[in-house]
């Protein structure tokens, strides 16, 4: 099994050592997690997509909760969907069916950005701007949307310690 790519929620204190719950994706789940927590992070609710040329499904109709503090891993076979899934649930990529909830509200199209700014998607090869570790993680602070914030170093030096790195 490849490893997955990372959806890390940002504000929250996500990176804590908890138990971790697993769980297998694959092309007919119609349910990834049960039991939809009450205090979600974030949710997502009959969350699929769909190849339009040809009418593929691609991710069946998944629900999914996520709750501060608590740590996933998505497992499964090379192609079952798991990059998709997490792209989809960083909206990335458009959903086809179903919806997204950010701390249990709708991400609605004009909130796009505001939640872009809260999660990072980390892939499995990611790409990096050819210079310092400080250079990659200041530049998202210059994208459109995240401009009134500035880089701290420090606050990436504490979530690294959080992280325990």
């Amino acid at each position: 099994m490849l490893p997955v790519p990372v959806v890390v929620f940002r504000r929250h204190k996500v990176l804590q050592a908890l138990p971790q719950r697993h769980c297998t994706l694959g092309r007919n789940n119609a349910r990834l997690l049960q039991g939809i927590a009450v205090a979600c992070l974030i949710e997502a609710r009959r969350l699929g997509r769909i190849d339009t040329t040809g009418q593929t499904t691609l991710l069946a109709p998944t629900d999914f909760a996520l709750q501060a503090g608590e740590r996933v891993v998505i497992v499964g076979a090379s192609g079952s969907g798991k990059s998709l899934f997490l792209r989809t649930l960083a909206l990335l990529d458009p959903p086809d069916s179903g919806e997204v909830l950010w701390m249990g509200i709708p991400v609605t199209a004009p909130r796009i950005p505001a939640y872009r700014a809260d999660v990072c998607y980390l892939a499995q090869r990611p790409t990096m701007v050819d210079s310092t570790v400080r250079d990659n993680l200041a530049l998202p602070f210059s994208l459109k949307s995240l401009r009134p914030r500035q880089f701290d170093p420090q606050v990436a030096i504490s979530l690294l310690e959080q992280a325990g790195k």
